[in-house]
């Protein structure tokens, strides 16, 4: 990436512009801090609950209500990649083109910042939600999410990205208009330019757009629930149709002995450690199999959530205690490897590499770190080579393994 740049408007819109001439195209991810773990608010003085899915069914209401109708068609049918995507901790606009970006950066940020949805579209595309989640309800891994969340959070009432039919049919318009009000203020959104496009032009465009919108003078504020650092409950478990029982052990690690560049670190950092410790070719691997615990491999991820990372563990197997005791045996005496580390290192300057290649693949950790870290930066190669083994450790070593939950999905 040739030229960076980070700036503050006065209404509170960040603007990111990462100007590469060496590209043919240029990218527009409009970022909304609004995602599926996003449930308080208060909107004048009064304190509010959002259910489950109220992130995705606004992503969906925007796009397919907009001042220009349906966006979708708007964009495809003249060849211009688009989509919007909800993450827990966030919701993605973008175009992708190499023609007419201009015009269509205009088109997308007016889009989604002028609301015209009606009663009417809610009805209508609560209709559609619905239907996507009738058409997950049977999906067992998305039933052992939920459990697994239920049993993990005490405060965050996050469960799931949809929402359950009961929570859907039950959203009004009125509710959408104040999420809409409290969380797609300018001062709530990142705007990140990327490619090739006049960095000027492009800034002068983003600037006069936003002058021209008309925002609520209600008084707002978005709320973090102070999540507790215990699990809510130890273990959990739901029937689902499988032919084998599928057990999981998630740990919750609270992060605010961390700074924001040490958080980023450690994104990687567990990468490390999960490839020594936990891959197929590691001695707990060897063991499950072994000890006939689970003839499969096991299942490793992780995920940031406000000040938290959630780590979890999960394969096919019928020993629940054995499976348990083995990881967390693991977790305990974990190992530290300095040929693996750089190892790992040298593959991380190589993924970092082949990342310049590629607009979208450089542009969506840039957004993570600012999202999930507020890190606003760039994975940067010279970081990965600043890198210490006994940094790695001591980041790692500071984590806190003492709350986790053990749910299953079993048999029905």
């Amino acid at each position: 990436m040739k030229d960076t740049r980070i700036l503050t408007l006065d209404n509170g819109l960040k603007v990111i512009l990462l100007k590469d001439t060496s590209k043919k195209a240029a990218i527009l991810d409009l970022i909304v801090k609004f995602g599926g773990k996003d449930t308080e608010y208060m909107y004048d003085n009064k304190h509010y609950h959002i259910s489950n899915g109220i992130a995705h069914f606004m992503e969906h209401l925007l796009i397919e209500h907009s001042m220009y109708g349906n966006m979708l068609p708007l964009f495809m049918d003249n060849y211009i990649n688009f989509n919007g995507l909800t993450y827990a901790m966030m919701t993605n606009f973008y175009i992708d083109t190499v023609h007419d970006f201009n015009k269509n950066l205009v088109k997308l940020l007016k889009g989604i910042n002028n609301r015209v949805f009606t009663e009417n579209d809610v009805e209508e595309t609560k209709n559609a939600i619905l239907e996507e989640i009738r058409e997950n309800l049977d999906n067992k891994f998305r039933k052992l999410d939920i459990l697994t969340r239920n049993c993990l959070f005490q405060n965050l009432d996050y469960k799931d990205i949809l929402g359950t039919l009961e929570e859907i049919e039950n959203v009004t318009y009125e509710e959408l208009v104040r999420c809409y009000e409290v969380f797609y203020k300018p001062s709530n959104q990142i705007v990140v330019v990327s490619g090739n496009f006049d960095e000027e032009k492009v800034l002068e465009l983003i600037k006069k757009t936003y002058d021209e919108f008309n925002y609520s003078n209600h008084k707002t504020s978005i709320i973090t629930p102070n999540e507790a650092i215990e699990v809510k409950e130890k273990e959990g478990e739901v029937q689902v149709e499988t032919e084998e029982d599928y057990v999981r052990l998630s740990y919750k690690i609270k992060l605010n002995h961390l700074s924001s560049y040490e958080r980023v670190r450690l994104s990687f950092y567990l990468k490390y450690l999960f490839s020594y410790n936990f891959s197929t070719k590691s001695k707990l691997q060897k063991d499950i199999l072994d000890k006939e615990i689970s003839i499969y491999d096991l299942d490793i991820d992780y995920y940031f959530i406000n000040d938290m990372v959630i780590l979890e563990f999960g394969t096919y197997t019928s020993k629940k205690d054995e499976l348990v005791k083995l990881i967390q045996d693991k977790i305990k005496n974990l190992e530290f490897d300095l040929e693996d580390f750089e190892m790992n290192k040298k593959d991380t300057i190589i993924s970092l590499i082949l990342r310049e290649e590629n607009l979208n693949s450089l542009v969506f950790p840039l957004v993570e770190n600012i999202v999930t870290f507020n890190y606003f930066d760039i994975d940067k190669i010279k970081d990965v080579e600043n890198e210490t083994f006994e940094n790695y450790k001591e980041i790692i070593n500071s984590l806190d393994f003492t709350n986790y939950t053990v749910t299953s999905a079993i048999k029905e």
